[in-house]
């Protein structure tokens, strides 16, 4: 299943917050979430860029439910770093199937949302 982005929805530049009306090219990225059970679960999301006038650089679009690394949503990667409170990088990543340096990453951005 592919979830769109209605075609009247403004596109805000992911660098600067800037509202355009346009965009400058889309692509379908798939957009890993918590898992159910054993079963991985990816969403393929068009994810649109914006030729930002403000900053003049070609960003992608803010999206508040993806985290910092646009292969993960916010609530995978808090579930990333609750998981890191009780077991090694290493242990959390063999379970969930991912690289040490993503669980590190993901678990970084878990702290610094705690410390905020």
């Amino acid at each position: 299943m592919l979830f769109g982005l209605c075609g009247l929805k403004k596109t805000v530049c992911g660098s600067c917050g800037a509202v355009h009306r346009s965009h400058y090219d889309k692509k379908v990225r798939r957009v890993r979430d918590l898992s159910c059970g054993e079963m991985r679960i990816y969403l393929e999301v068009r994810i649109r860029r914006v030729q930002c006038r403000r900053c003049g650089k070609v960003k992608r679009e803010a999206l508040e439910w993806l985290s910092r690394n646009p292969f993960y949503t916010k609530r995978f990667a808090f579930f990333v770093g609750r998981r890191c409170r009780s077991m090694t990088i290493q242990d959390v990543a063999k379970e969930l199937k991912l690289d040490w340096h993503t669980v590190k990453e993901l678990d970084k951005q878990y702290m610094e949302k705690q410390l905020a």
